[in-house]
């Protein structure tokens, strides 16, 4: 349904061919017209609740209402939010993100990966009156509702790999699992705590691809030396004050997989803020094991040194950064948990939950947009993400929101000596 326009925009797609009269009514979402709504303004309307917060009934009425020139009355537009109204947005969701995909400039990263990948996910809160649809995380004693998204791209060219929802209680460990069935030979995989898991990092070993993860306390590694066996504890104790690095050839004790550990020496402030928090939490479980790694920046890998060394490593894992503060910058921009509070029926808080990623992927290709005029680490997403954000309250409609004018001078970085992680991860590995 979409197509690439002719000059002078030739990078930008022309919403008006999103034919959303088609998708809702193969979605049945529409059966027949009506002068008082409009699939368009439906979607902006929702659009600008995620923004504002203003996500009641009433509220989206009279959002809409403006739009159309006609306001519906409360009780109608409650049954405009049905299980067709979950397929429409979805679809329309999926269509852009096809086009997304389709659209994608050519990768020009071919050394020494292919892809960095990295996958993160946002836990967004909803009323607790929702539990039955959105079940929280609780306690066991107060019923809470949330859910997740998560959001998966390429490091070294910002682009969008995938982007889903999913239940608040499925694990990272559960959902990272989508991430591998995507992985290609040449692709590297940053992995956080929350995503450590043996088994996945043997699925991406067997596709010919890389990961780089942090150790967590709980998982064990062994050292053979002359004199036999050894902990990584034992090893980093036993390290010269003046040694600031450690590289090693280690086996995870519980699987038996060999891999490549670096160490880095912590500084002294880190370290000893660390150790106190530690102490201070009076857990007793791996505090031995925590207060030597406390001193030691930390990461496993099975890329061999001859590829990267240590220091392309620290700086390579520094760059999952980027999407912490892209999570950042769109949820700073949206007034979500307002939105979310309320108690109301089930297809209303899926339409905002779609609402919102829809709001995502828009952000992401005006990303896309403004980094093919600026230079890798000038862009701030926060600027970014703030601009886009009122430009899409001024929309008339939700094909409008493609107008944005790009105005560079607003949305680069105050200038600074230190460069940004990204900016710093590329380049090393170039």
């Amino acid at each position: 349904m979409f197509s690439m326009p002719s000059s002078p925009h030739a990078d930008r797609p022309v919403f008006n061919q999103l034919d959303l009269k088609k998708i809702a009514t193969d979605t049945k979402f529409v059966i027949r017209e009506s002068k008082k709504f409009c699939p368009s303004c439906f979607i902006q309307s929702l659009l600008e609740a995620v923004i504002t917060g203003k996500a009641s009934l009433s509220q989206i009425s009279y959002s809409m209402g403006g739009l159309v020139g006609e306001t519906m009355a409360k009780q109608a537009v409650h049954k405009r939010f049905s299980e067709a109204s979950s397929d429409f947005l979805l679809a329309v969701y999926m269509e852009i993100l096809e086009w997304y995909f389709a659209s994608r400039p050519p990768n020009l990263h071919h050394q020494p990966f292919n892809r960095l990948l990295i996958a993160d996910s946002s836990f967004n809160r909803i009323h607790g009156a929702n539990t039955e649809h959105f079940r929280g995380n609780g306690n066991g004693r107060v019923d809470t509702a949330g859910y997740k998204i998560e959001l998966v791209y390429d490091l070294l060219t910002g682009e969008m790999e995938s982007g889903a929802h999913y239940e608040a209680r499925e694990q990272d460990k559960a959902i990272g699992k989508d991430l591998v069935d995507k992985v290609q030979a040449g692709d590297l995989v940053l992995r956080d705590l929350c995503y450590f898991a043996i088994k996945e990092f043997i699925r991406i070993e067997q596709v010919g691809a890389y990961w780089l993860s942090r150790l967590p306390l709980s998982t064990k590694v062994r050292f053979h030396t002359e004199n036999g066996e050894q902990t990584l504890e034992q090893v980093l104790k036993s390290t010269s004050i003046r040694q600031k690095k450690v590289e090693l050839d280690v086996v995870i004790s519980n699987s038996n997989l060999p891999c490549r550990l670096v160490a880095v020496r912590a500084d002294k402030s880190v370290a000893k803020q660390r150790r106190k928090e530690r102490r201070k939490s009076g857990s007793e479980i791996y505090k031995d094991t925590g207060l030597v790694r406390d001193g030691w920046h930390i990461l496993m890998t099975n890329i061999e040194a001859q590829c990267c060394s240590i220091q392309q490593l620290m700086n390579i894992y520094r760059m999952r950064w980027d999407v912490e503060i892209q999570f950042r910058a769109w949820k700073q921009s949206l007034k979500l948990h307002k939105a979310f509070d309320r108690d109301t029926s089930p297809h209303h808080i899926y339409a905002l939950i779609i609402a919102s990623m829809i709001h995502m992927l828009l952000l992401m290709v005006s990303r896309r947009m403004a980094q093919q005029e600026l230079k890798p680490g000038q862009l701030s997403l926060e600027k970014l993400a703030t601009s886009y954000s009122q430009f899409i309250l001024k929309a008339d409609r939700f094909e409008r929101c493609w107008d944005y004018p790009l105005d560079l001078r607003h949305l680069k970085k105050d200038s600074r000596k230190r460069k940004s992680p990204v900016a710093v991860g590329i380049s090393s590995l170039s």
